[in-house]
């Protein structure tokens, strides 16, 4: 369990972090945003991170949670049907399996609205933003639920939390190259390079 666990954290990790930078080098405003935040609890660039002070990062949150719905670790949940079912008008035989393509449902207008922005304030529920709960609650989730989530999301969650805040707080960044291609295996990838134009940021 601790293997699956620590293996499990590290890929889901790698690739979520990757998809949030990118999202944030691609909107300098909500980059600043964040940083502004960042600033509050780690007020000198080498001020250390501690439980207590990363507990008030509600913007932190809400672009990680953004992020992980724009650019999910892995494409979708995969169920095989424990009895024959009628599922949305389909029968589906046992042992069936069953995809929830959450990667391409959460890019549709019809499901998510203003789906390709990303607006870490949906999950905030800012005026003059969509409402993150005004979507389907099983649309967005890049760990599973229930029994079968993923073993790795608390450790996920806590390192993509320290690394996006440190980056921020250390770097001003931007992408200059194209859209970022992501394939998918059991966990997704970037296709190509990740050449981040990166400021170090004098205080």
């Amino acid at each position: 369990m601790a293997f699956d666990m620590l293996m499990a954290g590290v890929d889901t990790t790698s690739s979520g972090a990757t998809g949030i930078l990118y999202l944030l080098a691609n909107n300098p405003d909500k980059q600043a945003k964040l940083r502004e935040e960042i600033r509050k609890v780690l007020p000198k660039k080498d001020s250390p991170l501690t439980p207590e002070n990363m507990r008030n990062l509600p913007y932190l949150r809400a672009c990680i949670k953004e992020g992980l719905r724009l650019c999910p670790p892995v494409a979708g949940n995969l169920r095989a049907a424990g009895k024959d079912l009628v599922l949305q008008g389909y029968q589906i035989p046992k042992g069936t399996d069953v995809v929830m393509a959450s990667m391409i449902l959460n890019h549709e207008e019809r499901f998510v609205e203003r789906a390709k922005e990303f607006l870490p304030e949906r999950w905030l529920q800012e005026e003059g933003y969509p409402n993150g709960k005004d979507a389907h609650p099983f649309l967005n989730l890049p760990f599973g639920f229930g029994a079968r989530t993923c073993i790795g999301r608390r450790l996920a969650m806590l390192e993509m939390e320290m690394i996006i805040s440190r980056i921020t707080r250390l770097f001003e960044y931007r992408w200059n190259y194209g859209e970022l291609r992501i394939t998918s295996t059991l966990v997704s990838v970037p296709v190509n390079e990740l050449r981040f134009q990166m400021t170090e940021l004098e205080d």
